[in-house]
């Protein structure tokens, strides 16, 4: 039993059925208990925000935090003209599309959007997504097939291999750059009748 723990002992575990890796990695959630540094599904009761109050996992008391978890790095979620128009939009349109783009929750505003956006960025079009992780299980699986060869750092997001479920996959140590030159060269060696293109995810 080691004296402290973190995520990278708990990556690979070979010789162990999935509840014996369970128990495993309770060792890994008794030890942030046993320090008082649990930081999951901390209770935030203004919102998700830079400054926010949370309710302490240990002491239930509420306290004033900074914050570096969020996602909405402008500040765009308390902007006044941000509120004002996600209300109007609300009643207009209701609380959500209730229907997959594809089949009737495309709105107006949506195409509105992308136009925007590739005017913005230059580009001939664009696509948006609900969710970064939507964006990579729809993209990626539209771009990589089975005849390809993604190679991708083995700390990226979940959503990534969703992306990639159709295809070959080849997982290179977190910024591990001498096993990374090594695959690119074996990779390189594969004859092209097998693989069209080449991939590379970090």
């Amino acid at each position: 039993m080691k004296e402290k723990y973190s995520l990278k002992d708990f990556q690979t575990v070979d010789g162990m059925n999935f509840i014996e890796r369970a128990k495993h990695f309770q060792l890994y959630i008794d030890q942030l208990d046993k320090d008082y540094h649990q930081p999951y599904y901390t209770q935030s009761i203004t919102g998700i925000d830079s400054k926010m109050v949370a309710i302490d996992n240990y002491t239930q008391k509420k306290q004033e935090i900074t914050a570096f978890v969020s996602n909405d790095y402008l500040g765009m979620s308390k902007n006044p003209e941000t509120i004002s128009a996600g209300i109007e939009a609300i009643k207009k349109y209701g609380t959500g599309a209730c229907a997959a783009p594809i089949i009737g929750g495309f709105l107006d505003i949506h195409r509105q959007l992308e136009i925007k956006l590739a005017n913005f960025l230059c580009c001939e079009d664009a696509s948006i997504f609900s969710s970064g992780f939507g964006a990579n299980a729809g993209v990626l699986s539209a771009l990589m097939g089975k005849n390809d060869i993604a190679l991708t750092d083995s700390f990226i997001h979940a959503s990534v291999y969703d992306g990639l479920h159709e295809t070959n996959v080849k997982s290179i140590g977190h910024n591990d750059l001498k096993y990374l030159e090594m695959t690119l060269k074996t990779v390189t060696l594969i004859p092209q009748h097998y693989y069209k293109y080449n991939f590379l995810s970090t």
